[in-house]
């Protein structure tokens, strides 16, 4: 298998197990994988580093990813963001 990066995602819960199942998925096919625990840490990613996409749970403390989707989209209008619900 190659070492390069098939993509960047940035997957956003609140719940700790689903986020570490998550990444570890993504990170065994390939893609490089950040995490967040709420919506403003993740916009807060988004605007650092370069994300291919998102996947985000729906509600969440802080700022939900109704929010999260408000501000990426104010911020980039093309960052692809998926919800997971």
């Amino acid at each position: 298998m190659s070492s390069e990066s098939k993509g960047t995602v940035l997957i956003v819960d609140d719940e700790p197990d689903i986020l570490e199942m998550l990444s570890y998925d993504l990170s065994a096919k390939g893609y490089t994988v950040y995490q967040a625990s709420n919506g403003q840490e993740a916009f807060k990613i988004v605007t650092t580093k370069e994300i291919d996409a998102v996947i985000t749970d729906v509600q969440m403390p802080v700022w939900d990813g109704e929010k999260l989707l408000q501000e990426i989209k104010k911020y980039n209008p093309y960052r692809p963001v998926v919800f997971f619900v």
